[in-house]
């Protein structure tokens, strides 16, 4: 049980941080790609997409290559850094501009020895039939289902999927549609499409 807390306040911290992931940091390099396109100069679509995302995969032996991303999303990375993700140091490359989600959305993969050990999507656009609030927020418990957790609060809008053990874990973060200041936000961390630890700021 000590173990498990120890774990969910790990990660519910580093979910902090990756709500915050598309902000570039002063260590960040910046990369200017050329906008793709085809031999006639014609600009291509964005491929920069939640379906393309979907599709990169995570793991510390067989994740994803970053000349894989690359090739997926179409272009290189808008920035590219070195950061900690849960005491490992990787190699972080952000895609701004998701193609269908909000101003400021981004897609960061974490690459460790090469291979993509961790992915996140932010900015996605979703609406609800309500407002989370407090109230709204207290009915997801330790235990709740992935499922269950749509029904209640819908889908999130940041979504980051962990796998530096062999296991997949994923953190869940709602930003828009909250009763609260305008920092307000909830984090959901889920295993095996289980909730095990949750956390919120400034939400009423």
């Amino acid at each position: 049980m000590k173990k498990l807390k120890l774990l969910a306040t790990g990660l519910i911290a580093c979910g902090a941080l990756l709500l915050a992931a598309c902000t570039a940091s002063a260590s960040s390099t910046p990369v200017k790609p050329a906008e793709p396109r085809n031999r006639d100069g014609i600009r291509l679509h964005n491929r920069v997409t939640l379906r393309n995302f979907k599709k990169i995969k995570i793991s510390s032996a067989k994740g994803s290559s970053v000349k894989e991303v690359k090739r997926l999303f179409g272009k290189e990375a808008d920035y590219q850094t070195k950061r900690l993700v849960l005491n490992k140091q990787v190699n972080a490359y952000t895609w701004n501009d998701v193609a269908g989600s909000d101003i400021g959305s981004c897609v960061v993969i974490d690459f460790l020895h090469g291979h993509a050990v961790q992915k996140t999507i932010t900015g996605l656009r979703t609406r609800r039939p309500h407002i989370i609030d407090r109230e709204r927020y207290a009915k997801v418990t330790t235990g709740t289902s992935s499922k269950d957790l749509v029904e209640t609060l819908g889908k999130p809008n940041t979504v980051t999927y962990t796998s530096l053990d062999g296991k997949v874990s994923e953190t869940w973060g709602y930003t828009s549609q909250l009763k609260g200041s305008g920092e307000a936000k909830c984090l959901f961390i889920l295993k095996n499409s289980q909730v095990v630890a949750k956390s919120q700021t400034h939400l009423e």
